[in-house]
């Protein structure tokens, strides 16, 4: 019997490996199929990032990314190295940049935000927001620039962590 949600995933990924755990689709019929061994692996790429970068166990991370496949794995490393993964909702044109604004620091105050993970793209947007205030965001991290050569190496003290993940 699995005790963890990262031991749930692990069994997945043993028993399952090669079996369809995502399809992502666009309407541009760009499609990315995740195998629950794929999905994993570059989940615990990210966890090891997240990890080396400074995010620790109980932590919040909100991720602010556009339709993207690797939502997924990004999701999934944040809970790996122990943190809490919030979702946020991209800023379009249908989301007033208030209620954008509004919805950073108001999770800041509310919930001691400590990451936010996005793309670089929304570097010139964020930035500016949690410049200059008083809030509990420590640091801005674009996920999807990781070096994916020189990869880290946590995974003794993750596995730790991820042993009391409930």
């Amino acid at each position: 019997m699995t005790k963890t949600v990262w031991q749930k995933w692990i069994n997945n990924s043993l028993y399952k490996s090669q079996k369809d755990a995502i399809i992502f689709w666009r309407v541009d019929h760009a499609e990315k199929r995740w195998s629950f061994e794929d999905l994993l692996t570059k989940a615990n790429f990210y966890s090891n990032y997240f990890y080396e970068l400074g995010i620790k166990k109980g932590e919040v991370c909100a991720i602010i990314l556009r339709h993207n496949p690797e939502f997924y794995p990004i999701y999934m490393g944040i809970a790996g190295a122990g943190a809490l993964p919030a979702v946020l909702a991209y800023p379009n044109p249908r989301l007033h940049p208030d209620k954008f604004r509004q919805g950073i620091i108001g999770m800041s105050a509310r919930s001691g935000l400590d990451y936010i993970i996005t793309e670089r793209d929304l570097d010139e947007k964020i930035r500016p927001i949690i410049q200059d205030k008083e809030t509990t965001i420590k640091e801005i991290l674009f996920p999807l620039e990781f070096d994916t050569i020189n990869v880290p190496d946590n995974n003794r003290t993750l596995d730790k962590i991820r042993n009391n993940i409930l």
